[in-house]
């Protein structure tokens, strides 16, 4: 071999050691870029997860309540919008006033204005967190603070009672609730109980007059609908956009605000409407809304028939359906006892005329009874009378057989009579004429004798 063959065999040999050095190195690189990578996919993973724990969307058991949660409690708070104060137990009262023992009175200043409800005594095992024992309980009314000393808050009713209240709270053995304000409905806080003690829910309603309808709308809410027979305005529909309002047509956008949805609510995917800090409802103009992947939460149909946005985003194309919730009818509380309480009057003054009437109709029906015995009595009496008088008339049935026999028998008789005496009759006319001719044949022959 010549000696440039040489030289160029281990340039070769070089350059080889080289590229085999640099396969080396890439293949090293390369296998720590994996690694980094596995790693950071993971740790990407762990993020997205407790990112998603932070924020709520997924439950874990025995871990803290997530964003979402938190949200939801506080919206609850804000709609509350009002402390309540319970397990008050009885201090004093008097004809004028209830004094109960409140274990943190703080909030309670003088002239302070508070709702007053019976509550459930708290049972000796408390762990389901129910206060429960199937008694009815009672609304006493609106009550003004008017001293507190220490625990001790005594309150003042502000208008008059009606009988029912006045004897609540004359008898109640308490304890009682002190609401700051009149509690309101929410799809939230029943929800909660439902997703959490769904079991022991209609416990809740322990001490409420409430039919198996209004029971089955709570063990109903937040579930899906049925479908035909749930009214289009009870169903809340989740859905997702598709595009932004700004890539809506003109069009599109002037048919949005003629049918109505230039303002709308904001609901909770609770279907609660989400309020400010005010405890006042927020809404928003609909362009600030629809905001694509952006979710929300808009009843199918509405109170007056009409289609709600709902349904009426997602034929437009603007919106996905995501779910449909089936949507109690909320109950405004506060109205409901105002309602009643102005009824009140009426209807106890109804009750007294009723009772009044029931009283009369009491005396005539005691009248009508004594009367009603005296009818009786003598329908007896007309009964033995009529017992005794169908006792004659079969004696005297049987009689006139007996009489009717005899007189067919003496008929009988009569006409053997009437027989025999025609016979006799013809015997004595023949007698007669047999005697005439004797007596006109003697008298002849005594003439003739004469003559001679």
């Amino acid at each position: 071999m010549s000696t440039l063959g040489k030289v160029l065999l281990v340039l070769v040999f070089l350059a080889s050691l080289g590229f085999l050095y640099v396969a080396a190195r890439a293949v090293k690189t390369q296998h720590v870029f994996r690694t980094l990578a596995n790693e950071y996919t993971a740790a990407i993973a762990q993020r997205d997860a407790e990112v998603e724990k932070l924020r709520g969307t997924t439950a874990i058991s025995g871990s803290p309540a997530g964003l979402l949660q938190v949200i939801r409690q506080l919206e609850v708070l804000l709609s509350n919008q009002g402390r309540v104060w319970f397990d008050c137990g009885i201090a004093g009262r008097d004809n004028a006033s209830l004094t109960v023992q409140v274990a943190d009175p703080v909030g309670l200043g003088d002239k302070s204005i508070v709702y007053v409800f019976e509550q459930h005594p708290q049972p000796a095992t408390y762990d389901d967190g129910i206060h429960s024992n199937n008694r009815p309980l009672a609304y006493l009314g609106e009550f003004k603070v008017s001293n507190v000393a220490g625990n001790q808050v005594k309150l003042e009713p502000t208008r008059r009672m009606m009988s029912g209240q006045m004897q609540a709270f004359t008898n109640s053995p308490g304890p009682f609730a002190l609401y700051e304000q009149m509690p309101i409905d929410l799809h939230a806080v029943w929800q909660e109980v439902k997703n959490g003690r769904a079991d022991k829910l209609p416990r809740f309603l322990d001490g409420a007059v409430v039919s198996a309808e209004v029971l089955k709308e709570f063990q109903r809410d937040g579930d899906p609908p049925i479908e035909g027979t749930d009214l289009d305005e009870r169903i809340l529909v989740e859905l997702k956009f598709t595009k932004d309002y700004s890539a809506l047509t003109p069009a599109e956008q002037g048919e949005l605000r003629n049918l109505g949805f230039n303002i709308v609510n904001l609901r909770t995917p609770a279907g609660d409407d989400v309020k400010d800090a005010e405890g006042k409802v927020v809404s928003v103009d609909i362009s600030k809304v629809i905001q694509k992947d952006a979710i929300a939460y808009f009843m199918r149909g509405l109170p007056d028939g009409r289609i709600g946005p709902g349904r009426r985003l997602v034929e437009m194309g603007i919106a996905q359906e995501q779910r449909r919730m089936y949507s109690r009818q909320l109950r405004d509380y506060a109205l409901l006892f105002r309602q009643v309480l102005a009824e009140l009057p009426t209807l106890e003054n109804r009750i007294r005329d009723l009772v009044a009437n029931i009283t009369a109709k009491q005396d005539e029906k005691t009248k009508l009874d004594q009367d009603n015995m005296i009818q009786v009595a003598i329908y007896k009496l007309l009964q033995d009378e009529h017992a005794k008088l169908l006792g004659e008339r079969d004696a005297v049935v049987e009689y006139q057989l007996e009489l009717a026999d005899r007189l067919d028998q003496v008929r009988k008789q009569i006409a053997k009579l009437e027989a025999e005496n025609q016979r006799l009759a013809k015997l004595v006319r023949q007698a007669q004429i047999e005697e005439a001719d004797r007596i006109n044949r003697e008298a002849r022959e005594k003439v003739s004798k004469q003559g001679e």
